[in-house]
């Protein structure tokens, strides 16, 4: 221990800290924190006496508060003081959550997509959560460098984080600090379809090797995602049915697609069942490929014209978010109504030229609309 030099008292409300000039040249006092002992200190005097001040005059402030509380304010500001000492690390919350997510049964996919949430909300945040505040959450979302749905997805994330932890009595407040951010503000821009006749360019153009991947998007409404993690197996032609297990689906929950007749004619052929659906060349460079030779490409455009069409198709919507993996609700806001029985028609009425093994199609081979 260095040898004291020096002590100076400085007082403030009643309440008085000691500095001490050490033989380091800094000076230090000692004060108490959530009943604790700590040490600060300061390389000037002037220095150490505003802080050492002001800590006092909070104390002090914090003391004339407590005693103006009622008996039973007093006991609810202990409980809920008594319930953030000791508090977890927010990174072990989120262990234990994912931990939870996990055990539950969800789809890689989301548990992928949850994990590196957590890892990257973990690092921002590296210390108990208790302390978290609204304010910072909010700082966190806004600073992302993303659009405004990514942004409420790791909101709600955070949201769903936060009250599991209150749940489980970790917070004691009934509105999480997660639940006072505010969502990003989402511009509602209609959906885009394709017409028969472009989802025909699409898929001559694609080629023999993805052609039954975009007509299972087209014509059965699978995501992107879900496809990629599909295999022949899947594919239950003579049922005339798409099987989309748990563990592929964006919801983590088994669904059924029906194989219309149009379909059936892209996908007859002798295909291993632990072969993948999809082409091992990403879907991204596909796309380039297409845009390249003029396709005018719309994101989301294959799934949203079945929803569209399909809607129009059966007028039955609560139908139509079972075979998607949707909500009733999101189809009827994004689909019911979008197009005519007409051109829903010729959309199913696209088929593909000779129903025959892929792997003996000439690359010349085209696709027709009925």
């Amino acid at each position: 221990m260095p040898k004291e030099e020096q002590a100076i008292i400085v007082s403030a409300g009643g309440a008085s800290a000691r500095l001490h000039l050490c033989a380091d040249g800094l000076w230090r006092w000692h004060y108490y924190e959530d009943g604790k002992r700590r040490t600060a200190s300061a390389k000037s005097l002037h220095a150490a006496r505003k802080r050492a001040k002001e800590r006092l005059q909070d104390t002090v402030t914090a003391r004339k508060h407590h005693r103006s509380l009622s008996a039973s304010e007093a006991s609810l500001f202990s409980a809920w003081l008594a319930s953030r000492k000791g508090a977890p690390l927010l990174s072990s919350v989120a262990s234990d959550y994912l931990a939870q997510k996990n055990a539950a049964g969800y789809s890689e996919h989301h548990l992928r997509t949850l994990r590196q949430d957590l890892e990257n909300i973990s690092k921002a945040f590296p210390h108990a959560i208790t302390v978290v505040t609204a304010l910072e959450l909010q700082s966190y979302i806004d600073a992302m460098t993303c659009g405004p749905r990514r942004k409420n997805n790791v909101r709600q994330v955070l949201c769903s984080l936060f009250r599991w932890a209150r749940d489980r009595q970790i917070l004691p407040d009934q509105r999480t600090a997660a639940d006072m951010t505010a969502p990003a503000k989402i511009e509602r821009k209609p959906i885009q379809v394709f017409s028969p006749d472009e989802v025909v360019s699409i898929l001559s153009a694609a080629g023999k090797e993805w052609r039954p991947a975009l007509a299972i998007q087209a014509f059965a409404g699978i995501r992107t995602e879900e496809l990629s993690r599909l295999n022949w197996g899947n594919v239950m032609l003579k049922k005339r049915l798409i099987e989309v297990p748990a563990a592929a689906a964006k919801t983590g929950r088994r669904r059924l697609v029906p194989i219309f007749e149009n379909l059936a004619t892209f996908l007859a052929g002798q295909h291993s069942g632990k072969d993948s659906i999809t082409p091992p060349e990403l879907m991204d460079t596909l796309i380039k490929r297409l845009v390249r030779s003029g396709i005018d490409w719309k994101k989301n455009g294959l799934r949203h014209s079945y929803g569209s069409y399909r809607c129009a198709q059966i007028a039955d919507p609560a139908r139509v978010a079972f075979e998607m993996g949707n909500s009733a609700q999101m189809v009827m806001r994004n689909y019911h109504e979008a197009q005519e029985l007409e051109t829903a028609i010729q959309w199913f009425s696209v088929t593909n030229t000779e129903p025959v093994i892929f792997d003996s199609l000439p690359e010349t081979e085209t696709v027709r609309a009925a």
